[in-house]
């Protein structure tokens, strides 16, 4: 599927767009419903959540009646947008049929979202898990219809964590699905001009208490690069020979695999390097990432 319509559409979003409508047709006089696809992330940088904006917009444009639906993505970046979010979803008048979205475990955006407001009103809410670790539910004592996550692993977490939930006679617990960030089409390529050429960890070191033990291993060669946080800052980055070694957080084997990341240089064709991770989720990399113990 090609979702490189979809990662432009996104890219207003950056240029201070706040809203993108694109599956938005002609359907006749049927009801159009609102399919809100939301974030936050501090210091403006939700493009680290593109590769599931756009994998997103893609399967509802896929869907048989697109013609119905319009799909709202927004970046709630300011303060001043996150403290008028109950208001901001009051004014859109959601209903039975209409789905909010919410992407990413940032507490500041979280605690804001009027969940229970939106539940009672029939509103198919939904809570998109993008880290390896954290908390099922995205918020305490507040349900979502819905849980996806990109991991196997974090799933069955959180499926323990339901059958726990149901022994307690709490609320029916969300149902789980796999929903992972696909590939990207037309993306820039990755440079490979060079035999040997410097390896790479894209993001933070921190969290990773291991690190400077597997800088050791490549004789302190591994670069660090944790300023790309857009389309023409990755464009830039690609573009260097290198060969990527990827790090789980707390370097624990069996972790989940770094998806939004791992989307994003795939997709460039990028060589990388990882830690063995939790082999219902490592089986699906075989082949396009190296795992070593």
């Amino acid at each position: 599927m090609d979702f490189d319509g979809n990662v432009q559409a996104f890219l207003q979003l950056e240029k201070g767009k706040g809203t993108a409508s694109v599956v938005q047709r002609d359907g006749g006089h049927a009801r159009k419903h609102r399919i809100c696809i939301w974030s936050t992330f501090p210091g403006d940088h939700t493009w680290v959540y593109m590769p599931f904006y756009a994998t997103l917009v893609a399967g509802f444009s896929a869907y048989h009646n697109a013609e119905l639906l319009v799909v709202d993505q927004r970046s709630l970046n300011s303060s001043d947008q996150l403290a008028e979010m109950s208001a901001t979803v009051e004014q859109l008048g959601l209903q039975n049929g209409d789905m909010f979205i919410w992407i990413g475990n940032v507490y500041a955006g979280l605690e804001q979202v009027p969940w229970a407001a939106m539940y009672d009103k029939g509103v198919h809410t939904v809570y998109v898990q993008t880290e390896p670790v954290g908390d099922c539910l995205p918020v305490k004592d507040v349900m979502v219809r819905e849980i996806w996550d990109y991991s196997f692993k974090n799933i069955e977490k959180c499926r323990n964590e339901g059958r726990e939930a149901e022994v307690k006679g709490q609320d029916t617990w969300p149902t789980l699905r796999f929903v992972p960030s696909g590939f990207l089409q037309g993306w820039k390529q990755a440079n490979h001009s060079r035999s040997w050429p410097p390896p790479t960890f894209f993001g933070s070191a921190n969290s990773r208490p291991c690190f400077n033990a597997v800088q050791a291993t490549f004789g302190n060669q591994i670069q660090v690069n944790n300023d790309v946080w857009n389309q023409l800052q990755f464009d830039t980055f690609i573009d260097s020979p290198t060969i990527f070694i990827d790090i789980p957080k707390f370097c624990e084997s069996g972790s989940p695999i770094a998806i939004s990341r791992l989307t994003l240089l795939l997709s460039a064709g990028a060589h990388i390097i990882t830690m063995n991770s939790n082999p219902d989720d490592q089986k699906n990399f075989e082949g396009l990432v190296t795992f070593v113990p």
